[in-house]
């Protein structure tokens, strides 16, 4: 399993070498996933952007596994292709299927969408604005994995978003 080519994508969109981080267990399960892109440097399910599995075959499951480290775009590295999956507020979804031909072309068509800070800003603000929303990422999905989490900050960044808005 060759890792390179989406580390590389992933460096060509904006995410920072220092933000990307290998080989960390999924919580509540013995899987781990392969590397995990962080928005910014506080590394948590708020930042979490990216997530890679390398297996032999990813199924429906070993991807809502992936969901609880806040991650909206997940990469399946199989052995002769890329899978890329969106985690949704009811179950992922795939998305596309891409060659390694195809891997460096979809980085590139993609950028805007794919850069750290569009992912962010769509996890946390495109549920109240729309035009913070992307392809890549349901506006339901992070408040959901807050609510899993037991936080309550979703609430907090909701009222205070509301109420600057109105202003």
């Amino acid at each position: 399993m060759n890792l390179d080519p989406l580390r590389k994508g992933l460096l060509k969109v904006g995410f920072r070498e220092d933000r990307l981080c290998n080989d960390l267990p999924i919580p509540g399960s013995n899987a781990r996933v392969h590397l995990l892109a962080f928005a910014d440097q506080q590394f948590d399910s708020r930042t979490a952007s990216v997530a890679v599995l390398g297996r032999e075959r990813v199924m429906e499951s070993d991807i809502a596994a992936v969901r609880s480290l806040g991650a909206p775009l997940v990469f399946a590295c199989l052995p002769d292709h890329y899978q890329i999956w969106l985690q949704g507020r009811e179950r992922p979804r795939l998305r596309l299927r891409l060659s390694p031909r195809e891997l460096p072309g979809f980085f590139e068509q993609e950028r805007e969408q794919l850069a750290p800070e569009a992912i962010y800003r769509a996890k946390i603000w495109g549920r109240l604005e729309s035009g913070f929303q992307l392809d890549f990422v349901d506006a339901g999905f992070f408040p959901l994995i807050e609510e899993e989490a037991g936080q309550k900050l979703t609430d907090l960044v909701e009222r205070v978003v509301a109420e600057t808005l109105r202003d």
